[in-house]
């Protein structure tokens, strides 16, 4: 499934079984965590591949123009693109982060990234920089829309 979110999921396990769930996140947009898909992809063991892990199109420049993510990829050695793609990876092992790959010179960054890691202290200096946001407003009007279609089912089955 892709571009879901958690109403999305439990409808269509409802006929089919779903082993994946791919889904815009990064450092940047962390929707996905906000709305319970990411943590509810680890408890039923289903992969979550983040797409746009980079931030998509203007993502490269949010990420240089970073201090913090400068500063972290100055300390490893790395670029600020490397430290968005470990961000992801330490996550969880149910998480999948697919960035693009059209040079090789990206490739090989992406491969850098895979075989790198972030301690603690790295991992918290990011959260604190890129707080995830409340969930968005279309979220939540989804959720009370169907909380009110739930409402009017049992008042009519109650009657």
């Amino acid at each position: 499934m892709s571009n879901v979110d958690l109403g999305h999921i439990h409808e269509a396990q409802r006929e089919a079984e779903i082993c994946s769930v791919q889904n815009r996140c990064n450092l940047f947009d962390r929707s996905s965590f906000t709305n319970g898909v990411v943590d509810y992809c680890a408890a039923r063991r289903l992969a979550f591949i983040a797409h746009s892990p980079l931030g998509g199109h203007t993502g490269h420049v949010r990420a240089n123009e970073s201090p913090v993510l400068r500063a972290i990829a100055e300390r490893r050695g790395a670029t600020p693109h490397e430290i968005c793609l470990l961000w992801l990876l330490h996550q969880g092992n149910h998480v999948f982060p697919i960035p693009g790959s059209s040079r090789l010179e990206s490739l090989e960054s992406n491969l850098r990234a895979a075989a790198a890691s972030l301690n603690e202290s790295e991992l918290r200096e990011l959260s604190a920089a890129f707080p995830a946001a409340p969930l968005p407003k279309q979220t939540l009007l989804r959720a009370r829309n169907e909380l009110r279609r739930v409402g009017r089912t049992l008042r009519t089955l109650l009657r």
